[in-house]
């Protein structure tokens, strides 16, 4: 495999799709409309990832680098730069974030290489900036601040004490549906799951993939009652949802 050519294809082919004898769709497409795209392709990805699957692995990545090209060449044609840009800026970050590997720093677990990974990151920065995490899905972006929270020491000192604020929001959420006030019922849910995020959080895991594996055994579950329920099965629903549970 020559790996350069392979390279270069790419970039010919995304060029060409672009052209005038290209792909109609190709050619309709803006930096705006990419948009749902990346963040579509993105997630394929993360669920490849979670399910373990190589081969959809190298297909997602491959979906996901496209967008990438796809980018670059936007760019090109409107002036703005091009795929050599973009990895000029890739290397010199990779580059500055990394003094424990490229400088004269020392980082001997992930802990300390991450600590490094900051430090430079934040080197010009004075202030917290928690609002630009607002482009993202509201349970990435409540896992983001959160932990910007952390660094300034807005924290529980280990995840069991999360369960005491858990209970505390439930509570605060029963009373605002007992009080049949909407806007009071959606704070007060808001902040039982931010809570929850925090728990995830402290347990580090990712709450975007924890809601991820449930929503598919959750899906795995139903498909299985209607299964039962289509072979005849006169069980109630509740009765059917437990024994599936032991299940799936």
């Amino acid at each position: 495999m020559d790996k350069e050519k392979l390279f270069y294809d790419i970039l010919d082919i995304m060029e060409t799709l672009r052209g005038e004898n290209g792909c109609p769709w190709d050619r309709a497409q803006t930096l705006k409309t990419l948009r749902g795209n990346i963040i579509e392709e993105a997630y394929e990805l993360v669920d490849a990832i979670t399910e373990n699957s190589i081969e959809h692995i190298k297909e997602e990545a491959g979906d996901l680098l496209l967008q990438s090209v796809f980018i670059a060449q936007l760019l090109k044609e409107e002036g703005n730069g091009d795929i050599y840009d973009i990895l000029a800026l890739l290397k010199e970050k990779l580059v500055s974030r990394h003094p424990h590997v490229f400088g004269d720093k020392k980082a001997e677990t992930p802990e300390e290489a991450i600590a490094s990974w900051n430090s430079v990151k934040n080197r010009n920065k004075t202030k917290i900036n928690l609002e630009k995490y607002g482009k993202f899905p509201a349970l990435t972006e409540a896992y983001k601040i959160t932990r910007k929270a952390e660094k300034m020491g807005l924290d529980w000192e280990k995840p069991e004490d999360v369960f005491s604020k858990i209970d505390e929001e439930i509570e605060e959420l029963k009373k605002a549906i007992m009080d049949n006030e909407k806007n009071e019922i959606e704070e007060e849910l808001g902040d039982l799951f931010l809570t929850v995020v925090n728990l995830s959080r402290k347990l580090e895991i990712e709450p975007e993939v924890a809601l991820k594996k449930g929503n598919k055994k959750f899906i795995k579950r139903v498909k299985q009652i209607l299964k039962e329920k289509k072979s005849g099965n006169k069980k109630d629903i509740e009765t059917l949802w437990e024994e599936t549970k032991q299940k799936l």
